[in-house]
């Protein structure tokens, strides 16, 4: 009572305990450099989007402020504020869940667990950012979606509609996810006939969803009409797609048992990182006292909010069964339901409902603690509010020490300046051809960094070489380049002078860096310059091809 009176007094001494969650991660990554990680790659210029997606105005912003802020500076205040908000946003949502002003263990450690958990740790790994923002803005969304059903508002409808802006605009994918809490919740509230403001919130829903279309227009429309480079991308998606980053496990069953645990992601299997068993003892028995204890928590909210309850079992089970590979081509005809591609991201949702069960579930095993054995009541708390750090310990300190800030070698701006003294309107192609590569200076691989660092247009391989999946980024002319340098010989630079390429950027540092060789050796080719990790060569045919 006292810890509790204490926290009352001093209502920012939560946000300070997340702020220490968060250092706990992201303490020794806040060096100067990047933090490259797969899908994660910062370059020290963000240019403002040349094409018009969903994430159009996030990028805009991220360029306007990196005029003002270092672009490494940029990348970790992102992934700071996903982790902090991640645990502010279910703090926030758990609290209005209670509708009271009072903390409790409960509360600490579904906030923790939303933010360290092994769906949000393999998305951090893999450097989906993105997903990570969106992720970390649907419990606002949700919260939102609450004050929505206790005060239907105009107010109330528009702020739900800005919050379903923001995660459009952050992530499309989470998106998604919220289009099935939103059909699950339809579904619930025109079944319960006992629900009082039924037509009134849903009117005001409406409202919500107006402001959210009105406001996401500039790419909603051009994907409705099927135009543009996100209408493109989504039509490219195949069930070849779909099968290449399904959710991984022995079967069906061996799919949903990963799921429950929060992990079966594509990337889990591929050696790229730790897993949370890889350094935790027994994490196997951790994952499941939390999961016991988020059931136990479920249950109590039934008493207390059926409909909430109801809504979140059913959007959950439905998640699961997309997640584990079953409806995805219903799914896929959804709408956005194409967009999502790969269906494990929706088991951000079970972690969202793990996270609500344990905000009830540590609190009712307290109490529970506190009426059976008082002597144990103290100790059992303390091992409690620990259980999210024990199970999640790869997570803590970069990733238990995976993750590093890296500077881009001195050669690639050496490099850029001298691209950039050619004042010809010109391609350049970056080598080895492949969009995922290994860099001595990362340590890992990530995706193919050239395009974004470089000023001039380098074109890379849009190829993820992942099973039979393609990138929406495929065209014609990156398909004319890897024929073309399939097979190098004497016309090899003649086909590329036809395709505009002037110069050929080759890092020597990177993996399959000796697949160039035979490119750069070919008659025309003409090294202008040289260092330990990158080359760059002059393409002699250029427009003097018929």
């Amino acid at each position: 009572m006292a810890i509790n009176n204490l926290l009352y007094r001093n209502r920012f001494v939560p946000y300070g305990v997340y702020l220490l969650v968060t250092l706990a991660v992201m303490l020794p990554l806040l060096r100067p450099g990047f933090i490259l990680t797969l899908d994660m790659v910062f370059t020290p210029h963000l240019r403002m989007p040349q094409v018009v997606t969903s994430s159009y105005a996030f990028h805009v912003v991220l360029a306007v402020l990196n005029t003002v802020i270092p672009a490494d500076m940029l990348e970790k205040i992102l992934l700071t504020g996903v982790l902090f908000g991640s645990c502010v946003g279910m703090h926030r949502l758990v609290r209005k869940l209670r509708g009271t002003t009072t903390y409790s263990a409960g509360l600490f450690v579904a906030s923790v667990f939303y933010a360290l958990n092994p769906f949000t740790y393999a998305r951090f790994m893999a450097g989906q950012y993105a997903v990570l923002l969106g992720y970390a803005v649907l419990p606002w969304l949700i919260a939102s979606a609450i004050r929505l059903c206790h005060a239907p508002t105009i107010r109330q409808a528009v702020i739900m509609g800005i919050w379903t802006t923001v995660l459009g605009v952050v992530s499309v994918h989470m998106l998604t996810v919220v289009l099935l809490l939103a059909v699950c919740s339809c579904v619930v509230l025109a079944l319960t006939r006992r629900y009082p403001h039924r037509a009134v919130v849903g009117r005001m829903t409406l409202v919500a969803a107006g402001t959210a279309v009105v406001l996401s227009s500039y790419w909603l429309l051009p994907v409705a009409l099927g135009h543009g480079t996100m209408a493109h991308t989504i039509n490219s998606f195949s069930d070849a797609d779909t099968a290449a980053f399904a959710s991984i496990g022995s079967g069906w069953i061996g799919r949903v048992a990963n799921i429950i645990r929060l992990q079966g992601f594509w990337a889990d299997g591929r050696a790229l990182y730790l897993l949370p068993q890889d350094v935790t003892m027994l994490w196997g028995l951790l994952m499941l006292g939390i999961i016991v204890l988020a059931l136990i928590g479920l249950r109590l909210l039934w008493k207390t909010h059926r409909l909430i309850h109801i809504v979140l079992i059913a959007s959950t089970l439905l998640a699961i069964v997309v997640a584990a590979g079953g409806a995805t081509a219903l799914f896929n005809h959804l709408p956005l339901g194409g967009a999502l591609r790969e269906p494990h991201k929706l088991v951000a949702l079970l972690a969202l409902t793990y996270s609500v069960g344990l905000a009830y579930g540590v609190d009712g095993c307290i109490r529970w603690l506190r009426r059976s054995a008082r002597h144990w009541a103290a100790i059992g708390s303390v091992g409690l509010l620990l259980l999210p750090f024990a199970a999640m310990r790869v997570f803590l300190w970069g990733g238990n020490g995976q993750l590093h800030s890296v500077h881009y070698p001195a050669d690639w701006q050496t490099v850029n300046t001298l691209l950039q003294h050619d004042n010809t309107a010109y391609t350049a192609i970056f080598l080895p051809w492949h969009q995922y590569l290994s860099f001595g200076f990362t340590g890992r691989i990530i995706a193919n960094p050239a395009e974004q660092y470089f000023d001039k247009p380098v074109i890379t391989s849009a190829d993820p070489e992942f099973k039979s999946a393609v990138s929406g980024k495929q065209d014609g002319r990156r398909t004319a380049i890897a024929h073309s340098i399939s097979q190098p010989g004497s016309s090899t630079a003649q086909q590329l002078g036809r395709l505009d390429i002037k110069y050929l950027l080759v890092s020597k540092d990177a993996d399959d860096a000796q697949s160039a060789t035979a490119i750069t050796r070919a008659a025309h080719m003409t090294r202008i310059y040289d260092s330990p990790t990158l080359a760059l060569y002059k393409n002699e045919m250029w427009r003097t091809a018929p």
